[in-house]
């Protein structure tokens, strides 16, 4: 009987964890099947006082929860102008719940993050953790959300942040305009970038088209019929990409999600968006520039006013 050689006996003993090893394919195709995910339908519930739910199942591992407020920046008044921006940043602050401290310490003991957001219609709260953690994180978003105290020290430290954010924000010449030009605008909700109801979304898409051929095209040329189907597909194309990459991602999937929810009660789909974009028409297109040029104008102006037209002049 030979030897067996110490470099084959040495081998044996350092590799003898790869005969334990489970085998890549433990499961069979039959096993495989059972437990295969069907995507599901998003729920939309609403409840007696008046809270929308709206809720997907995507098998993720991380959940995100967003609470959507219609309390923008729009529904102020002169007596408290600044009144959102500065929610926004007493967003971490004590509540009846728990401690400032409290509040941050637990969300990145589970590691996870909490974000709030204004617009000028809407405020939203968010927060992304595991599944695990859903429990824990909600204690804390229901707190922030329902429960602030407002400590007079607490809110006096955020105001100078307040101040430093207004300045950066009106650094840029456009924000400074926009702001001043929805001063001015009919007081109104701004449609959200979907309405569900057939005939709203129908001339939204109009107009968001006829925003898009502006890039091509004025929009009184457009209202005298000087557009061409060729021009009409690119900016329906553009308008669908833009939907549909603005939606790829979890979070701007959520926001969405949210912000149609809260606009209408309900939620229509990017295929169904896709669908309504199509159905537009070039007479539909050629009626929303004519009632643009036909309707009041608003202007606002900002920086050397010195040589500044007036509207009807523009």
């Amino acid at each position: 009987m030979k030897p067996v050689p110490l470099a084959a006996r040495c081998l044996s003993k350092r590799f003898y964890s790869l005969k334990s090893a489970p085998k890549a394919d433990a499961f069979s195709a039959a096993e495989r099947a059972k437990v295969q995910l069907h995507p599901q339908d998003l729920e939309i519930t609403k409840l007696p006082n008046g809270l929308i739910i709206a809720s997907l199942e995507n098998y993720s591992p991380v959940s995100r929860i967003g609470v959507f407020i219609k309390a923008g920046s729009r529904y102020e008044t002169t007596a408290n102008l600044g009144i959102t921006h500065l929610l926004r940043l007493s967003s971490n602050l004590t509540t009846k719940g728990a401690s400032a401290f409290r509040i941050t310490r637990g969300i990145e003991a589970v590691g996870s993050n909490l974000s709030v957001a204004s617009t000028r219609e809407n405020m939203v709260y968010s927060v992304e953790c595991l599944c695990d953690y859903v429990d824990t994180i909600m204690e804390y978003l229901i707190n922030v959300t329902t429960a602030p105290e407002f400590r007079r020290w607490e809110v006096s430290e955020a105001q100078p942040q307040l101040r430093v954010d207004k300045a950066i924000a009106f650094q840029n010449p456009q924000v400074c305009v926009l702001e001043n030009l929805h001063r001015v605008e009919i007081p109104l909700p701004i449609p959200c970038t979907v309405e569900l109801h057939g005939w709203e979304i129908y001339i939204r898409n109009s107009c968001i088209i006829l925003q898009n051929l502006h890039k091509i095209i004025p929009v009184k040329a457009i209202a005298q019929g000087g557009l061409t189907e060729e021009e009409v597909r690119t900016a329906k194309n553009q308008l669908k990409a833009a939907l549909l990459m603005s939606v790829e991602s979890s979070d701007g999937l959520l926001e969405e999600i949210g912000c149609q929810a809260l606009a209408s009660g309900a939620y229509a789909s990017p295929a169904a968006v896709v669908e309504k974009i199509d159905a537009v028409t070039t007479a539909d297109i050629v009626n929303a520039a004519k009632k643009f040029v036909s309707g009041k104008k608003s202007m606002a102006a900002s920086g050397g006013l010195a040589n500044t037209p007036f509207v009807d002049e523009l």
